[in-house]
């Protein structure tokens, strides 16, 4: 049985498998998703991500503008692959801007300290985009 994609590209229901372990996604694909973000989100769960699906590859960057909680960003290529990753980043971030080394078309956001109970790497692979 072949699983149908949905509008954003991502294989229903909205999970990600990162080293075999499964994250489930709210997402942010269009303009007006990506401008909101999780604002109003008062904390992101265990095995919970918030992933921004974006049309091209880019070096799209990110604050924490309006976070009220710690959180990791992870960078994905187009091709799947982990780019750039940027953890245990707290509210006082803000207003440095974070940018990735190289381009990317997904950014993911976990809950602070996710990428290390993942054991995620540069370089480590995205299922279900």
């Amino acid at each position: 049985m072949v699983e149908a994609k949905t509008e954003t590209g991502l294989l229903e229901p909205n999970t990600l498998v990162i080293n075999e372990q499964k994250i489930k996604v709210d997402i942010a694909a269009t303009p007006e998703k990506r401008t909101r973000g999780f604002a109003g989100y008062e904390y992101l769960p265990d095995g919970t991500g918030f992933l921004y699906v974006f049309d091209e590859p880019d070096f799209y960057s990110f604050w924490l503008k309006d976070v009220t909680f710690p959180i990791d960003i992870v960078w994905i290529s187009y091709y799947h692959d982990v780019v750039d990753i940027a953890a245990y980043l707290t509210p006082q971030t803000s207003p440095k801007i974070l940018e990735p080394k190289k381009p990317a078309k997904y950014i993911l956001i976990l809950p602070a300290g996710a990428t290390e109970k993942l054991r995620l790497e540069i370089g480590d692979e995205v299922l279900g985009l």
